[in-house]
């Protein structure tokens, strides 16, 4: 069973830094591997979840999850992003990164870590958009 959870700190602006432990959580880390953790990084503010001790998806968001992703062109998005942000640990980023991938606006309202420990170890994200 996969249980959501909240970072501590929870961030709320797409500005800050999201912690590389949380936003890029490593296959060795225990709350991944031991508890199958989804970790709740930011939640926009007046954004609230099903159930706040689980930090459930929240209602009127669509999901998005990074193995969706195309990757042919991710290389380049991420480039573009990081160029437009200066940054690569922030919200504000993955918005840049995933409307040059969708060629179209994003609002991430949600973001969501996690790993894969059952197959590849590799982390991945969970991003709540505006419809």
């Amino acid at each position: 069973m996969i249980k959501p959870y909240r970072a501590n700190p929870l961030i709320t602006d797409k500005n800050l830094s999201i912690p590389s432990r949380d936003l890029r959580p490593h296959y060795s880390d225990p709350r991944f591997w031991r508890d199958h953790l989804k970790l709740t990084v930011f939640l926009a503010p007046g954004v609230e979840p099903v159930d706040r001790d689980t930090f459930e998806n929240v209602p009127n968001l669509n999901y998005i999850d990074s193995y969706q992703l195309p990757l042919t062109e991710y290389a380049d998005a991420w480039d573009h992003a990081e160029t437009a942000t200066g940054a690569t640990d922030n919200v504000l980023f993955y918005e840049h990164l995933l409307a040059r991938l969708f060629d179209r606006e994003v609002e991430i309202s949600h973001l969501i870590t996690g790993v894969d420990v059952a197959g590849t170890g590799n982390p991945y994200h969970i991003y709540g958009t505006t419809p």
